[in-house]
């Protein structure tokens, strides 16, 4: 016969709980090494690699710049292509794997998607913006989804990752500065003007929120359509992000002037920044490609994506004492 005691039954479920502690305590302990990825076992070059998302297989390009210390949590950027374009042609456009060696940046070329399935023209589902997805993918998730698989397969400065876009790219940032505005800690965009629609005080963006803290680089050429709008975008983003500085103008080249507040946000410590190329078209500035308006360009024209890098090195980090598992967790639960 057994004889259940009021002390076996405190015994036993005791016992219970420390199994389950060592239990829970050797999972977090698996997890933590999976997802400690320094050193960068991606090895150095340009690779494609492919995630789902919604049940619809997604690629991007992954450049790991040579002679990198994999040992050292490294800053990334993740770059968004313009409408009927590629990942492989906004890295020619754009050079930025040339400046992400220069800088030690993983660099990420995300791959948009074409609704007709010719994939002639290449896009993103950018809200008011959205190319030729027809609106049937979420590419905010998949933005999510990159940036989960950088921290899990690259050592990455968690609160380093960066956003840059063109054209329907540059809209998307917009996007992402509204409906995810703490993914990353800063936006940079060419050739795009931001609506109001995607204004951090607008009601169907979110509302205040961290977007006012969100430090944003943008570029224009003078024969851009968006030349038309980007003084008044400043102004205007300026006054809801409460910078209290005037603006600080500077000559960059004959051909290139950039326009700076640098003490915006509640800390009062973050920039915002617009630059205007004198005579450029819908163009990448400081690229000869690809093209025929932006070849050939004024060899004064400012190097975009170098100065891109610079304005992201000058963003105070806010360290968000966040381990690799805290930071996946944080951001599959961002809306």
């Amino acid at each position: 016969f057994f004889f259940h005691t009021k002390e076996s039954a405190v015994c036993n479920m005791a016992g219970t709980v420390v199994t389950m502690l060592l239990y829970t305590l050797s999972l977090l302990a698996c997890t933590t090494l999976v997802l400690s990825r320094c050193p960068t076992s991606v090895p150095e070059g340009e690779h494609e690699f492919t995630i789902t998302v919604g049940g619809t297989e997604r690629k991007f390009l992954v450049w790991v710049p040579p002679d990198l210390d994999t040992n050292d949590r490294r800053p990334g950027v993740v770059m968004l292509h313009g409408c009927g374009s590629s990942p492989e042609k906004f890295e020619q456009e754009s050079a930025m794997n040339a400046y992400a060696t220069e800088f030690q940046y993983f660099n990420i070329y995300m791959r948009g998607t074409d609704a007709t399935g010719t994939n002639s023209r290449l896009g993103w589902n950018a809200d008011f913006s959205s190319c030729n997805t027809q609106k049937l993918v979420n590419d905010v998730e998949f933005t999510k989804e990159v940036v989960v698989w950088m921290i899990e397969n690259l050592c990455i400065d968690i609160d380093r990752i960066f956003a840059t876009g063109f054209s329907n790219g540059g809209s998307m940032v917009f996007n992402l500065t509204c409906e995810v505005p703490n993914l990353f800690s800063g936006f940079a965009f060419a050739g795009a003007t931001m609506p109001p629609s995607m204004y951090p005080d607008h009601p169907t963006c979110n509302k205040g929120g961290a977007a006012v803290e969100t430090p944003i680089l943008g570029l224009c050429g003078t024969l851009d359509g968006c030349g038309r709008s980007m003084q008044s975008w400043f102004s205007e983003y300026s006054g809801i992000v409460g910078c209290e500085n005037d603006a600080v103008t500077e000559k960059l080249s004959s051909t290139s002037t950039c326009y700076k507040k640098s003490k915006c946000g509640s800390t009062k410590n973050k920039p915002l920044e617009y630059c205007m190329v004198d005579d450029l078209g819908h163009c990448w500035s400081g690229n000869d490609c690809c093209d025929t308006q932006c070849r050939n360009q004024n060899p004064a024209n400012m190097a975009y994506s170098k100065y891109a890098l610079e304005f992201f090195e000058k963003i105070p980090v806010n360290l968000s004492n966040l381990t690799e598992v805290q930071k996946i967790a944080s951001i599959k639960a961002m809306a």
